[in-house]
């Protein structure tokens, strides 16, 4: 996934960022959010939502620099 940037500041061009707690109880920073940290955050409630319909769930993700495709065919489970 491609990392989350922010919106774009209309004056100054710049992204701020998107607001992250990076620790609990910690302090709102603003930064950008990595392809991994989406991934891990898009699986979690992914699972979160089957989990509450009253499903099994779990989430698995392809290694760096791979798709889904490239994973089946290695032999995922």
């Amino acid at each position: 996934m491609k990392p989350l940037r922010g919106v774009l500041n209309p004056r100054t061009g710049l992204r701020s960022g998107e607001s992250v707690v990076e620790r609990r109880g910690g302090p709102i920073v603003r930064r950008d959010i990595t392809g991994a940290e989406r991934a891990d955050i898009c699986g979690q409630l992914f699972v979160k939502g089957w989990r509450a319909t009253g499903c099994e769930a779990e989430a698995v993700r392809a290694r760096i620099g791979q798709d889904f495709n490239d994973a089946i065919q290695e032999g995922i489970q």
